[in-house]
C-alpha cells in the first residue's frame, strides 16, 4: 500500500495533511519505517484514532496486566 508515493499522497490527505506536506513526505526517500517517526505520522495517528480503530494504548495495555498480575 505505501509503496508508491501516490498512495502515500492519497493516504495523507485523507488523513487531513495538507498538500505541501503530504507531497513532501509521500515523496520521501524514506521508507515506511522511516516515515513511522516522521511529524506528519504524529499529527495523523494519535491515541484518539487508534482507540476508534479498536486499538489499545501502551499505557492502558501496561495497566490491565500489571494490574491482574498483582491481584493473582
Amino acid at each position: 500500500m505505501w509503496k508508491k508515493p501516490w498512495r502515500r499522497y492519497r493516504a495523507f490527505r485523507q488523513l487531513g495533511i495538507n498538500h505541501e506536506w503530504a507531497m513532501k513526505f509521500a515523496w520521501s526517500r524514506k521508507g515506511g519505517w522511516r516515515l513511522s517517526c516522521s511529524p506528519v505520522m504524529g499529527m495523523t495517528v494519535t491515541e484518539e484514532r487508534l482507540k476508534q480503530r479498536g486499538y489499545i494504548s501502551f499505557k492502558d495495555y501496561y495497566h490491565q496486566v500489571h494490574q491482574k498480575s498483582v491481584v493473582s
